[in-house]
């Protein structure tokens, strides 16, 4: 419901992913792809678009480009798709690799802590729910000047 409000805002929506289950054998990429392939179609029934996911198989204990909270998937988006302006950007995400990651290439992190966990990860901006984090920002530019 979040980012449904979000949409007139945002003309991209990337997921860039971590999924080292993917190098431990835990996960095949088959499956991976019917998780996205079924994330792509909830998108799509309330009329949102994932435009591309990004994957990183890498396992977290190795020195990984890709792996956040490196730079490596984020630049992978951008090579894909010029018209990403990493300032008018949101990296929104539940855990404090991916807001290391969004300060590392300088996009407002936002995370979303909806399992309200003890050690919360330290973004931007820091929200409860999806729709509470739309809600604001919302009203925040509504009452900006223009």
């Amino acid at each position: 419901e979040g980012l449904l409000l979000l949409k007139p805002y945002f003309e991209f929506t990337y997921i860039i992913t971590n999924q080292q289950g993917l190098s431990s054998g835990k996960l095949s990429k088959h499956e991976l792809e019917f998780v996205h392939l079924h994330l792509r179609q909830v998108f799509s029934e309330v009329g949102l678009k994932i435009n591309d996911i990004f994957i990183c198989g890498d396992l977290d204990h190795l020195e990984s480009y890709c792996r956040k909270p490196a730079i490596g998937m984020i630049r992978s988006a951008q090579l894909a798709n010029p018209s990403i302006i990493l300032e008018h950007s949101l990296f929104i995400g539940d855990s404090q690799s991916d807001m290391s990651c969004a300060r590392n290439t300088g996009i407002v992190g936002v995370s979303i802590d909806e399992r309200h966990q003890e050690k919360r990860p330290e973004g931007d901006k820091h929200f409860l729910s999806m729709k509470m984090m739309a809600q604001e920002m919302i009203a925040f530019k509504e009452n900006s000047p223009p």
